[in-house]
């Protein structure tokens, strides 16, 4: 027969242990298997036995290799009862099992322990064939199994979470690894490859020199100088380097930056360099002090830099920002070479000063202000001026809050020549036409007619009030004619 399995856990332990403890006779013939999953196969891991001819194997026979298999042969003196059957996979006796003494640099023996699953098969039994023995007597009584292991956590823990499945290791912290066993290093302690611990020795995961610019690290062996130690020199190559640095350990500025600053989060400083000055638009600079590679003013080369061209007038000396250009301007002045007014001002002088736009607010545009060099407001569209302040021809009474600015004439074009309003909103009257009225025809007596448009000194309308006003028409005809009649 045999005794179910026994399940550990679901990641495979480390077991060094099996015991099986009998309340009554123990079986004559034991054979014990293993298997690391749910779904791979038994292995046989131990036979033993009253004579392990039973199993086709010669009693305590050698070990050739860490994972060989033999079969122990019971002893003589075996109790009628309580009696123990105890498989030590890693014993020294009676045959020494290879690799015992070096377990944790033989593989083969690493993984011969390893077991999630243990399968017990029980055959014969001690005391029990004599005739006297009653048959109730033969059956195997199990008190106790019990099954000693340990997680395998490569060395680098003292601990682990046995609670969840898998079960988990607690990497200790000055080893710098990670996973459920500890099975490998943390993305920034590369520096040589991972290795795992013994009884004598921690071989701690060793960080990569990344200067805080980098998140992760990969070992090179090509570039370690001693690969096959583990406490000199070191291979680590940071993964994408970060703030501006590049090199196989972050420690050197990209093009186009420098003064590299450890642990600093901006790591490096921006070059700036202006193209336009440096030799062949690099963009690079010194690594240390940041001089980007001018241009020399010599007969090769006699463009550097572009002059300044600050307006003598605007400005407050000849020199401009050397990166921008932008001159230092006198108030009110403005622009890239302070030759332009503020606005609100025009007319740069040659003494540094503007003038004020003082734009009519009834006849100008809200919002807007004047032409910064000839002070030209913008004005609304009936009204004129530089300034906006008087209405245009054939328009009166400038107002403010009128939108358009000034009002019509509307003169009479029976009475008005051209029917429209001269410059100073004043009407030119047709020959007979009253001054105040051009809708009433004045008399035809010669000399009182002539005498009446000589009185009138402007045509048009108005400014203010709108009223129409004949235009003298005094030529030299005309005055020989008044001449003669009076």
């Amino acid at each position: 027969m045999y005794i179910p399995l026994l399940s550990i856990c679901t990641l495979p332990p480390q077991v060094f242990y099996v015991i099986l403890q009998f309340l009554g006779p123990q079986p004559e013939a034991v054979r014990i298997q293993r298997r690391t999953s749910g779904d791979s196969a038994w292995r046989d891991w131990q036979y033993l036995a009253r004579d392990c001819a039973i199993f086709g194997m010669e009693n305590s026979g050698p070990l050739a290799w860490p994972d060989s298999v033999n079969c122990l042969q019971f002893p003589r003196d075996v109790p009628f009862s309580r009696g123990n059957v105890t498989f030590s996979v890693l014993t020294p006796e009676p045959n020494p099992r290879p690799g015992y003494g070096d377990f944790y640099n033989t593989l083969a023996l690493r993984e011969f322990v390893m077991a999630s699953q243990v399968r017990v098969h029980l055959q014969g039994q001690y005391h029990t064939r004599e005739p006297h023995v009653p048959v109730r007597h033969r059956y195997y009584g199990v008190h106790e199994i019990t099954i000693s292991g340990r997680c395998d956590c490569h060395g680098y823990a003292d601990r682990c979470d046995t609670g969840r499945s898998p079960y988990r290791c607690l990497c200790l912290p000055e080893s710098h690894t990670e996973g459920d066993n500890c099975e490998r290093c943390k993305p920034l302690f590369n520096d040589k490859p991972f290795r795992r611990g013994n009884q004598f020795q921690a071989y701690n995961c060793r960080p990569c020199q990344c200067h805080g610019h980098a998140d992760s690290c990969h070992y090179d062996s090509t570039l370690d100088p001693v690969p096959g130690e583990h406490f000199r020199a070191g291979g680590g190559v940071c993964n994408s380097c970060q703030h501006n640095t590049t090199g196989t350990v972050c420690n050197q500025c990209q093009a186009g930056f420098y003064e590299l600053r450890p642990s600093h989060p901006d790591g490096c400083r921006a070059c700036n360099c202006n193209t336009a000055g440096t030799m062949q638009a690099d963009i690079t600079c010194h690594q240390d002090s940041g001089q980007c590679h001018c241009k020399f003013l010599n007969s090769s080369n006699p463009v550097g830099c572009v002059p300044c061209s600050c307006n003598l007038n605007g400005s407050l000396h000849p020199s401009c920002d050397p990166s921008l250009g932008q001159c230092e301007c006198r108030p009110r002045v403005r622009g890239l070479l302070c030759d332009a007014c503020a606005p609100g001002s025009f007319g740069l002088s040659a003494t540094g000063t503007c003038r004020p736009c003082d734009c009519h607010p009834a006849g100008t545009v809200p919002g807007n202000t004047c032409d910064p060099v000839t002070g030209q407001c913008v004005c609304k569209p009936r009204a004129g001026g530089r300034r906006c302040d008087a209405c245009r021809d054939g328009f009166h009474s400038l107002d403010r809050d009128d939108p358009l600015g000034c009002l019509p004439c509307q003169c009479d074009p029976r009475g008005t020549v051209n029917g429209i309003c001269s410059m100073s909103a004043q009407a030119k009257l047709r020959s007979g036409w009253d001054s105040l009225s051009p809708r009433r025809r004045l008399d035809h007596n010669p000399a009182s007619l002539l005498r009446r448009l000589l009185n009138r000194t402007t045509d048009g309308c108005h400014e203010s009030s709108g009223h129409c006003v004949p235009a003298p028409v005094a030529t030299a005809a005309t005055l020989s004619v008044i001449k003669t009649i009076t």
